[in-house]
Protein backbone atom coordinates (compact mmCIF):
# COMPACT_ATOMS: atom_id res chain seq x y z
CA UNK A 1 0.00 0.00 0.00
CA UNK A 2 1.28 3.43 -0.69
CA UNK A 3 1.46 6.14 1.62
CA UNK A 4 -1.05 8.33 -0.64
CA UNK A 5 -3.33 5.28 -0.29
CA UNK A 6 -2.63 5.03 3.19
CA UNK A 7 -3.35 8.84 3.69
CA UNK A 8 -6.55 8.54 1.88
CA UNK A 9 -8.21 5.81 3.93
CA UNK A 10 -7.06 7.72 7.45
CA UNK A 11 -8.72 11.30 5.85
CA UNK A 12 -11.74 9.03 5.28
CA UNK A 13 -12.43 7.48 8.53
CA UNK A 14 -11.54 11.11 10.38
CA UNK A 15 -14.53 12.80 7.88
CA UNK A 16 -16.69 9.38 8.97
CA UNK A 17 -16.34 10.06 12.61
CA UNK A 18 -16.62 13.75 11.58
CA UNK A 19 -20.04 13.25 10.01
CA UNK A 20 -21.09 10.83 12.44
CA UNK A 21 -20.35 12.93 15.61
CA UNK A 22 -21.92 16.15 14.25
CA UNK A 23 -24.92 13.99 13.20
CA UNK A 24 -25.06 12.92 16.92
CA UNK A 25 -24.77 15.98 18.08
CA UNK A 26 -27.10 17.84 15.69
CA UNK A 27 -29.68 15.17 16.83
CA UNK A 28 -29.36 15.85 20.76
CA UNK A 29 -29.78 19.44 19.80
CA UNK A 30 -32.86 19.12 17.68
CA UNK A 31 -34.68 17.04 19.95
CA UNK A 32 -34.70 19.73 22.85
CA UNK A 33 -37.91 21.93 22.84
CA UNK A 34 -37.08 25.56 22.27
CA UNK A 35 -37.47 27.56 25.04
CA UNK A 36 -39.88 30.14 25.17
CA UNK A 37 -38.67 33.84 25.14
CA UNK A 38 -38.72 35.40 28.77
CA UNK A 39 -40.04 38.86 28.14
CA UNK A 40 -43.34 39.52 27.19
CA UNK A 41 -43.74 41.98 24.56
CA UNK A 42 -45.21 45.29 25.20
CA UNK A 43 -44.98 48.62 24.55
CA UNK A 44 -45.29 49.78 20.68
CA UNK A 45 -42.56 48.36 18.16
CA UNK A 46 -41.49 51.03 16.53
CA UNK A 47 -40.49 52.63 19.55
CA UNK A 48 -37.91 49.21 19.46
CA UNK A 49 -36.51 49.96 16.24
CA UNK A 50 -36.57 53.71 16.24
CA UNK A 51 -34.18 53.42 19.09
CA UNK A 52 -32.14 50.48 17.13
CA UNK A 53 -31.48 52.30 14.14
CA UNK A 54 -30.76 55.63 16.18
CA UNK A 55 -28.40 57.14 18.20
CA UNK A 56 -29.35 54.78 21.63
CA UNK A 57 -27.52 51.72 19.97
CA UNK A 58 -24.10 53.52 18.37
CA UNK A 59 -20.95 52.02 19.64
Amino acid sequence: MSTAALWGGIVLIALALCGVGLGWRLRRLLAHPSRPDRAPPRGAAWRGILYAFTWGMMP
